[in-house]
């Protein structure tokens, strides 16, 4: 759900708030010694997603910035009633005053392009549409293993038919059984990193059609919008109070 808000009063206390355009509607509880701060992220570009920062503002202590932190905080969709749990006391602070918090944005991620027909990619290059859907290390992972096991593959290969053709050839029962079994065992890792090989790739082109899918229900539900209404809405903390409406469309 998307929400607009109107001001029609506000009354500054101590100095100017000004807010990221894509945070809205930043509000907190303390419940079993933890800060449980929630927030919408709204007005976002299409086909991104963002990583965002918490920062605590007190009266007397300034500004900081809590490090034992968990929940919608990273690869973040558009979307109403995020929540990002602090624990002040695993970072030794007790709260003696009143504070408020303040979510921005700090990075932004473009996701290249989002659905499953990204998994053509990865039949030609395995891990190319697995990074086309997300920017990820497993990709790239995927990549270098298929490579890696390409080469082992190659290699051993190799070594299986110059032994195989030194057996053809051999003159004693010695030699023949030495380039016998050495070809055996080449050609038994060569068939291992082949099938390392094919398991990657089989990887990567499920995890883009798993991954695409996901974007694109994502999206979908993000473009839709039907119905709205507006409500009388009442927000202060000890910097401003606003008095004003929210429309809120579904």
């Amino acid at each position: 759900m998307k929400y607009t808000f109107i001001s029609l009063f506000s009354f500054l206390i101590f100095n100017f708030i000004v807010h990221a355009q894509e945070v809205q509607n930043v509000d907190f509880t303390f419940r079993n010694n933890s800060f449980i701060i929630t927030y919408d992220l709204v007005d976002c570009k299409n086909n991104y997603m963002y990583d965002v920062k918490l920062m605590m503002e007190g009266k007397e202590s300034g500004s900081y910035y809590p490090i034992n932190t968990t929940g919608d905080l990273t690869n973040l969709l558009c979307g109403n009633g995020k929540k990002i749990t602090w624990s002040p006391l695993a970072e030794g602070k007790q709260i003696k005053e009143d504070v408020r918090f303040i979510v921005s944005i700090s990075k932004s991620n473009k996701i290249l392009v989002n659905g499953p027909n990204n998994a053509i990619k990865s039949i030609f290059i395995p891990g190319l549409g697995g990074l086309s859907v997300q920017k990820t290390k497993l990709p790239l992972l995927i990549t270098t293993g298929f490579i890696f096991s390409g080469i082992q593959a190659f290699r051993y290969n190799s070594i299986t038919n110059i032994n195989y053709a030194n057996y053809l050839n051999a003159s004693t029962q010695n030699d023949m059984n030495y380039f016998y079994n050495t070809a055996k065992d080449a050609r038994n890792k060569t068939y291992i990193y082949l099938g390392i090989a094919a398991s990657l790739w089989a990887t990567d082109i499920i995890y883009t059609i798993i991954r695409g899918n996901k974007n694109k229900y994502n999206q979908l539900r993000q473009n839709q919008h039907t119905g709205s209404n507006w409500k009388l809405n009442v927000y202060t903390d000890y910097y401003s109070v606003n008095i004003g409406l929210k429309k809120q469309i579904k």
